[in-house]
């Protein structure tokens, strides 16, 4: 969405990271093979206010403690925040 124009990579939710940030991240943790979704929302094209948000982060799998201390530290204090055994996911209102 970033590379065709759709997002701005500075784009933020109130309080969440970048979606730069968000990417950078997740690239990172693929390279660790893990797989990070998002969570978000478009403003339609339509309106004055058009735009792409990212406003949460999902990982579904084993959490390695590793992998755990790496969200941790990237998340910060979201709105909510689920550490899983399985499940890892962070979202900011």
């Amino acid at each position: 969405m970033v590379d065709s124009g759709f997002a701005s990579p500075i784009e933020k939710h109130n309080e969440s990271p970048a979606i730069i940030e968000f990417l950078t991240f997740a690239r990172i943790q693929l390279f660790k093979g893990f797989i990070f979704t998002f969570e978000g929302y478009v403003v339609s094209p339509f309106r004055e206010d058009y735009r792409v948000s990212i406003d949460g982060i999902v990982f579904n799998g084993t959490c390695e403690p590793e992998l755990v201390a790496d969200f941790q530290a990237f998340v910060g204090c979201p709105d909510e925040l689920d550490i899983k055994p399985n499940y890892l996911r962070a979202w900011w209102d």
